[in-house]
């Protein structure tokens, strides 16, 4: 995780992360990102201080990941989507019917 002065400069490497599940967002303050991390199929939500220090996690769920997140406007509130992730792998065969 990077981050870049809007104004110049050089970039300035914060931390390098775990693998992601979801996209990075701004905590309401500014002071962290944050970004929904999956281990072992647990999804909780992480926020990492661009100050370098460790990061926090910020939920302590036990099960399924976590698809999206966001803050409200003013970050009182965390609107989140979680859930299982199922597939199924199914095979179609093309037959013939004969017209009679």
């Amino acid at each position: 995780l990077t981050t870049l002065p809007v104004n110049g400069g050089e970039p300035r490497s914060i931390r390098v992360l775990p693998g992601h599940f979801g996209r990075f967002r701004w905590t309401p303050d500014g002071h962290s990102v944050a970004w929904s991390a999956r281990f072992q199929g647990v999804g909780n939500i992480w926020a990492q201080p661009i100050d370098g220090t460790d990061p926090q996690q910020l939920t302590h769920w036990d099960s399924d990941p976590v698809f999206f997140f966001e803050w409200s406007r003013d970050g009182k509130w965390l609107a989140y989507a979680k859930g299982s992730i199922t597939s199924d792998a199914v095979r179609i065969t093309l037959t013939r019917r004969s017209s009679n």
